[in-house]
C-alpha cells in the first residue's frame, strides 16, 4: 500500500487520507481522480464539485492551483508525467495549461488535442484537432498559431511526439506516409495502404515495411522509397531488421511457409522453409538460434544459424507449453504450473520454480482458452535475453492490462510489477547494489 489512499464515505463522497497517519488530507469530494498520487508519482489530484473539475496540490486542500473546468484529463500533471494538463470548458473545446499559470493556456482552443508529446513528458509537441474539417496537426509549445506539419486525417503519437526521432506518420484518405518535422509538405516515403514504421519513427531502424493494395508486404530502407530490399510477401513480422534488433527479418509467403531473410540478400533465405518460425531468437536478436514447429507435430525444433538442415535440439511435449527464450545450450519454457529449463546436453527438463499463486491463475486460464496471444512472447523474450546473465527471469503478460512478473534462476519468485519499466527497474537496482557490495 502507498502513503495515500482515497476512502468512500456512507454518502457517497471520497476524501484522500494519509496511510500512515490516518490524517485526511482533502476535503470530501463526489469524485476524486489520484492515479499519480496513489502511485506516488504525483503531488496533485484532481476533484469535481458544483458541477466542475479543479486541481489541488496535497499540501493545500482549501486553494486550487487550477481554474474550474468542465473536464480535466488525468494524463500530464495528475498521473505525474509533466507539469501540464488538458482541461475542456462548456463549449467542449480543449487546451493546454501549465501548473504554475491557471489563467492562460499554452495551446489555442481546439476541438480536440491528444494526451500525447508534451502533455505526458515527452517532448515540445502536441497534436490538436481543428472543428473545421475534424484534421490533426503537430504543434511545438513555442507557436501555438502555426502547426510544424500539415492538417491530417490521422497522425500517429509515436516518433516526434516521443521525443524519438524526427519522424512522424501521418495518415489521409485511407494512405499513409512517412514525413520529417523539418519537411512537412514532402514525405520521405510513398503513400501505402499501410505502413509499419514504428522502428524507424523510435530511432531503432532506417527500414520500415509497407503494405500495397493487393495486400502484399516489402521492406524499404529510408533513403530510397521506390525500391524495396525485400521481395513482395504475404506476410512480414515487425521485428528484427524493421526495429533494429538483428540484419534479419522473418517471412511468410502465400502457401504459409515461413523463411528468415538477412538484408544483404533478398534472394535466398538463410533457414529452409518451414510451417512456423517463432519470432524470438535470431530474427529479433536475441540468439544465433532459430525455433521452428512443423504442421501436425507438436515438437520445436532448435537450429543454429550455422546449419539450417539439422536441429540442435529438439523440445518434446509441449502440450500447454509455451517457449520463453533459448540458445544453443537450454530453453526455457512456462507450462500451466511450472518454470522449465530445458538442458541441451543433458537432454532433460528440469524445473525452475512452480509458479506462484497470482501468475498461476492467470497463466491457467490463458492456456486453457488458447490464449497464448495474451503472453508478451516478444518482450518477454527480450527481457530475458538481457537480464538472464544475471539470474532474472521476467515474464510479461498483456491481457487487460499488463502483468509483470518476476522470477529467478534459482527459482526464487521476486514478485509482481505494475509495467515493464517498474521491474526493469528493479532488476537494475538489484544488479547495482551487487555490483557495489
Amino acid at each position: 500500500m502507498g502513503k495515500y489512499q482515497i476512502i468512500q464515505n456512507e454518502h457517497g463522497y471520497k476524501a484522500i487520507f494519509d496511510n500512515e497517519t490516518g490524517r485526511q488530507m482533502s476535503q470530501w469530494y463526489r469524485e476524486i481522480e489520484a492515479i499519480g498520487l496513489l502511485k506516488e508519482k504525483s503531488q496533485h489530484y484532481s476533484a469535481y464539485y458544483n458541477g466542475a473539475w479543479v486541481i489541488f496540490h496535497i499540501d493545500n486542500p482549501n486553494e486550487p492551483i487550477s481554474q474550474r473546468w468542465n473536464w480535466i484529463d488525468t494524463h500530464g500533471l495528475i498521473e505525474g508525467e509533466s507539469e501540464y494538463y488538458i482541461v475542456a470548458n462548456p463549449q467542449h473545446q480543449y487546451a493546454i495549461f501549465h501548473k504554475d499559470n491557471p489563467d492562460q493556456p499554452i495551446s489555442r482552443w481546439w476541438y480536440d488535442i491528444k494526451p500525447a508529446g508534451l502533455v505526458m513528458g515527452r517532448s515540445e509537441y502536441y497534436i490538436a484537432r481543428n472543428e473545421n474539417d475534424w484534421r490533426y496537426a503537430i504543434f511545438h509549445i513555442d507557436n501555438p498559431d502555426t502547426p510544424i506539419s500539415k492538417w491530417w486525417s490521422k497522425i500517429e503519437k509515436y516518433g516526434l511526439l516521443n521525443n524519438q526521432s524526427p519522424y512522424y506518420l501521418a495518415e489521409q484518405n485511407g494512405k499513409h506516409a512517412i514525413f520529417h518535422k523539418d519537411n512537412p509538405d514532402e514525405p520521405l516515403s510513398l503513400w501505402w495502404s499501410w505502413i509499419c514504421a514504428q522502428g524507424l519513427v523510435k530511432g531503432e531502424s532506417e527500414y520500415y515495411i509497407v503494405q500495397d493494395s493487393s495486400g502484399e508486404e516489402a521492406i524499404f530502407y529510408i533513403d530510397d522509397p521506390n525500391e524495396p530490399v525485400s521481395y513482395w510477401w504475404d506476410n512480414i513480422v515487425p521485428c528484427g531488421l524493421v526495429k533494429g534488433e538483428s540484419e534479419y527479418y522473418l517471412v511468410r509467403r502465400d502457401d504459409d511457409q515461413w523463411a528468415v531473410f538477412h538484408k544483404n540478400n533478398f534472394n535466398e533465405p538463410i533457414t529452409k522453409w518451414h510451417y512456423y518460425i517463432y519470432p524470438i531468437g535470431l530474427p529479433n536478436g536475441t540468439s544465433e538460434c532459430y525455433a521452428v514447429r512443423e504442421e501436425d507435430n507438436p515438437s520445436i525444433q532448435i537450429y543454429h544459424l550455422s546449419e539450417p538442415f539439422y536441429p540442435l535440439y529438439t523440445l518434446s511435449d509441449i502440450h500447454k507449453n509455451a517457449l520463453l527464450y533459448f540458445n544453443d545450450e537450454f530453453a526455457i519454457c512456462i507450462t500451466d504450473k511450472y518454470l522449465l529449463l530445458y538442458d541441451s546436453l543433458a537432454l532433460q527438463h528440469q524445473t525452475i520454480a512452480p509458479l506462484s499463486e497470482d501468475i498461476n491463475k492467470i497463466v491457467s486460464e490463458l492456456f486453457d482458452n488458447n490464449a497464448l496471444d495474451y503472453l508478451d512472447q516478444m518482450t518477454t523474450n527480450r527481457l530475458i535475453a538481457e537480464y538472464i546473465h544475471y539470474s532474472f527471469l521476467p515474464i510479461v503478460f498483456k491481457n487487460i492490462d499488463y502483468h509483470c512478473y518476476l522470477y529467478t534462476l534459482d527459482g526464487d519468485y521476486i514478485g509482481k510489477f505494475n509495467s515493464t519499466e517498474d521491474m526493469k527497474q528493479y532488476m537494475q537496482q538489484e544488479i547495482t547494489k551487487k555490483n557495489s557490495s
